[in-house]
């Protein structure tokens, strides 16, 4: 069953530093080679180094003082996490 986790709420934070701080290294840090992730430039992008180019290199250098939301909802299991923040 998914739990609520506090290292997942830390991680966010983590990864808001690097986005503002347009950090592309320590980003990459952050996830594994094979993710998968979307946002707001790319619809749906498979592997790190394309979500890096597709993604994070399109949105991070334009926004500005970027946050979560005060409360996301975090659920993991095992190794997979469940992120849905505004």
């Amino acid at each position: 069953m998914p739990t609520r986790d506090q290292g997942a709420l830390t991680w966010l934070r983590e990864i808001e530093a690097a986005c503002r701080g347009r950090n592309f290294d320590a980003g990459r840090l952050m996830f594994a080679q094979d993710a998968v992730a979307f946002g707001t430039w790319a619809m749906a992008v498979h592997g790190l180094d394309n979500i890096e180019r597709e993604q994070w290199r399109n949105v991070w250098p334009r926004i500005r003082g970027f946050t979560f939301e005060s409360r996301p909802e975090v659920r993991t299991d095992g190794d997979t996490a469940w992120i849905a923040a505004g």
